[in-house]
């Protein structure tokens, strides 16, 4: 699929980024900070899971349009109501910082 029209940016995505915090027993955790919201195109995809040397290989599930945005990267994720979708990859489609297009793969909260 090439670059969508903006009216294909129906979406409202948040942009979540993990944030890892200490505990009081000398330990930490991770919790998800809310990074920023935009519209998108949400294309799904189809894919399979296999083994590559002993480590489950990661699925593509679906693929994420938006505007060009600085800052989205990979370990981040994207929530759609009770959805999220862990970026795996982000591409700059046109090298004009005009789109990005992130492969994604949808995961249980």
């Amino acid at each position: 699929m090439s670059a969508p029209r903006i009216a294909a940016l129906r979406r409202r995505l948040t942009l979540e980024e993990a944030v890892r915090s200490d505990d009081a027993a000398g330990g930490a955790f991770l919790s998800w900070q809310l990074r920023d919201v935009m519209w998108a195109a949400v294309v799904p995809r189809v894919g399979a899971e296999g083994d590559r040397a002993d480590a489950t290989a990661a699925v593509v599930s679906h693929d994420i349009w938006l505007r060009h945005h600085t800052g989205v990267r990979p370990a981040m994720r994207f929530r759609d109501g009770a959805r999220l979708f862990e970026i795996l990859s982000v591409l700059e489609v046109d090298g004009a910082r005009r789109w990005l297009k992130c492969r994604t793969r949808e995961i249980s909260p």
